[in-house]
């Protein structure tokens, strides 16, 4: 999985190109991920209009899916979790927002290296590559990711 993920960003593997409507996408994914975790509320802020890039699919829901996981694993069950979208320029943006535990400053770099776990993630299930496999398949369509993040406050993922 870590050398598919690896060859995501350098053409290597192929990706298609098709019409993706990033909104719908979303709202399908959250209701979906609302109805699998029991009592967790996801926000939508969508734009009114759809956004649609052009892109893979399936990559594209893996990228939004790892990134909204771990917003509900670690933000405490009674928080609300904020995903929006809007446009940018020829393309979209697409902001996860958590109010949990935060990264600590000194983890923030790391969180994209495969199988790297910070602090705050003990006792949490999980491997290290959400954010690897995410960051590896948004670059893969010529996006960047960024993340916020404030240590008892949250994080954000741009």
């Amino acid at each position: 999985r870590v050398q598919f993920a690896s060859t995501l960003g350098n053409g290597m593997v192929p990706m298609s190109r098709d019409h993706v409507d990033l909104n719908s996408l979303i709202r399908d994914l959250t209701e979906r991920l609302s109805e699998e975790h029991e009592g967790r509320l996801i926000d939508l802020d969508l734009t009114r209009d759809e956004i649609g890039v052009g892109g893979d699919e399936v990559l594209l829901r893996h990228a939004i899916e790892n990134i909204i996981l771990n917003s509900l694993l670690y933000s405490p069950v009674e928080t609300r979790v904020h995903v929006r979208t809007a446009r940018e320029g020829g393309g979209a943006r697409v902001t996860v927002t958590d109010f949990g535990a935060g990264i600590a400053p000194e983890d923030l770099h790391r969180v994209r290296e495969p199988y790297f776990r910070g602090g705050s993630s003990d006792g949490k299930p999980g491997t290290g590559l959400g954010l690897y496999f995410a960051d590896r398949i948004v670059r893969g369509h010529k996006g960047a990711v960024q993340i916020e993040s404030a240590l008892g406050k949250g994080t954000t993922v741009i």
